[in-house]
């Protein structure tokens, strides 16, 4: 049989309208993973559950066993992200990265993935309209390391040698080959500074990445996350997002 959940530690994904007042909500839970559960009257007015099941919200939860879904007794708001919804390009970013991250997270605790998503989100809250699509392709080449598809940049991915020019990226390897092996489809010929951005990206945390951002290189940045997402949904298999559309429309990617 279940048992309560108590202080547990999460962050607000997902949250569904139901019924009359009520919500489902997809917590990413730090140490229990991704969890649902329903908050009885959550949408009216004077709910103590109105404001800690809003989207992006993190906070404490208590949560008590139901017959298929846990349910909310009650919590406590530790930081809603406001700054998410300060411009429109930057909540598209938000809901995009959830729906990247709820791809390939399933149920399963991991308190390294919950803080590389809860930095991620301060990191996008601080950050100037100029620096989101650099934080873009630091994340999607970050999240996919993190669920198993870690790119390697430093050698040649078929024989083990140093990397030299031309810079060639192989989406579907995972890597730099040199061209002393044949080519073959999914391999990308990147620029210097392309090469240099992903290696940015997989050795620099997010606040050195947005201060780091220059709103000249804005055209680097975009190719480049395009080159993030390619090698993101063919590693992972997750290849269409809803909220895709929204990005492309927006010029973040």
């Amino acid at each position: 049989m279940k048992q309560d959940l108590k202080n547990v530690e999460g962050l607000v994904l997902r949250a569904y309208n139901i019924k009359d007042s009520s919500r489902i909500v997809d917590l990413l839970a730090r140490d229990q993973g991704r969890i649902s559960f329903m908050a009885r009257g959550a949408r009216r007015d004077k709910s103590p559950s109105l404001n800690l099941t809003q989207p992006y919200v993190e906070g404490r939860y208590n949560l008590q066993p139901g017959r298929s879904i846990y349910y909310f007794k009650d919590g406590q708001i530790q930081n809603a992200h406001l700054g998410l919804r300060k411009s429109i390009r930057r909540l598209a970013l938000t809901e995009f990265s959830v729906e990247a991250l709820t791809s390939v997270v399933f149920t399963e605790g991991d308190p390294i993935l919950y803080d590389f998503m809860v930095t991620y989100l301060g990191t996008v809250e601080e950050a100037g309209e100029s620096d989101l699509t650099r934080l873009l392709g630091a994340y999607l080449f970050k999240l996919v390391s993190l669920v198993g598809f870690r790119p390697s940049l430093g050698s040649c991915l078929e024989c083990g040698g140093g990397v030299k020019l031309p810079l060639v990226f192989d989406l579907h390897g995972g890597g730099m080959v040199c061209d002393d092996h044949p080519g073959r489809p999914g391999q990308r010929t990147l620029s210097m500074d392309q090469y240099q951005e992903l290696v940015a990206y997989l050795t620099q945390p997010f606040r050195e990445i947005r201060e780091g951002s220059l709103e000249e290189k804005g055209e680097l940045y975009r190719t480049t996350a395009r080159l993030c997402l390619a090698y993101f949904q063919i590693q992972t298999g997750r290849d269409r997002f809803k909220s895709l559309a929204m990005l492309q429309d927006l010029g973040l990617v």
